[in-house]
């Protein structure tokens, strides 16, 4: 993926909710990608935080 190497993570979950938004597809299917997203995207979180959670909590503020 392509962006500002400083781009966090609520960033990179707004880019993708905005490809949808934009893409070429009819409103059920829009709705049906965006709802596949939000699902996918919880998961995504919860692996994240349960891989790196504890590492992250090591980090001082100026690196998260």
């Amino acid at each position: 993926m392509v962006g500002h190497t400083r781009m966090i993570i609520q960033e990179w979950e707004q880019l993708a909710e905005r490809s949808i938004e934009h893409s070429c597809l009819d409103d059920g299917q829009r709705n049906q990608a965006m709802e596949v997203f939000a699902r996918d995207w919880e998961v995504f979180c919860e692996l994240v935080v349960n891989e790196y959670g504890e590492y992250a909590s090591t980090l001082s503020n100026d690196v998260r």
